[in-house]
């Protein structure tokens, strides 16, 4: 992280990483309660631990994500609802990755059961398929 051409980046995740974040997501009436700075705060924990053996901040990582994913509510009105849901499911599946060392065989279980829970409120109906995707997409 001492190139020069990684400096600015490297600055701007260790900036999110001190985020002060449990990852609890408060109940906003109406809408979506995603917050992309406290999913940041937990991807740049996780990815700190990744790559410098950080425990705390893999340990604050894990927690995080999993109070995020029991909180988060999407608005299943908005349009493009299945971005902030992807969007979701990647940041579990970095902290999951990333943490796995980390994690507890319950964590880990839940992690995967949420994120594909959360995956079959996709547009592309996974895990069973009835057309291809690129079908399936056009249909709806």
């Amino acid at each position: 992280m001492t190139h020069p051409l990684l400096k600015e980046s490297w600055s701007r995740i260790a900036k999110s990483a001190e985020m002060v974040t449990d990852g609890k997501l408060y109940k906003v009436v109406g809408k979506t309660n995603m917050n992309l700075e406290v999913m940041n705060a937990i991807e740049s924990k996780a990815l700190q631990y990744a790559l410098t053996n950080n425990r705390v901040l893999g340990q604050e990582a894990i927690s995080a994500v999993i109070n995020f994913l029991k909180t988060i509510d999407f608005d299943y009105t908005k349009q493009d609802v299945c971005r902030d849901i992807g969007r979701s499911i990647v940041a579990g599946s970095m902290v999951y990755d990333w943490c796995y060392d980390l994690t507890t065989a319950a964590d880990k279980k839940y992690l995967i059961g949420r994120m594909e829970t959360l995956a079959t409120k996709l547009e592309v109906e996974w895990p069973h398929l009835i057309q291809s995707s690129i079908i399936q997409s056009q249909v709806n």
